[in-house]
């Protein structure tokens, strides 16, 4: 099964982070985030979901904004 997910937000600044580094914890471009977010999500489809999730682009369902695959096996 593969999903992908898109929001209308900001996007991800790839001038700041890579596509592969907005996984690692700590990372975030939130002021006063924590950056556990995506980890987290990376970590438990790999985990508990045998899956994983990608950063496909900015701007491809919406003017602006992210869009993830979440692949479940």
């Amino acid at each position: 099964l593969i999903v992908d997910f898109s929001d209308n937000g900001l996007g991800v600044d790839l001038e700041k982070f890579s596509s592969d580094a907005i996984f690692e914890l700590g990372i975030t471009n939130k002021r006063g985030g924590s950056g556990i977010g995506l980890n987290t999500i990376k970590e438990t489809m790999k985990r508990e979901l045998k899956g994983d999730i990608v950063f496909l682009g900015n701007g491809l369902h919406y003017e602006r904004g992210a869009t993830f695959r979440l692949t479940f096996r």
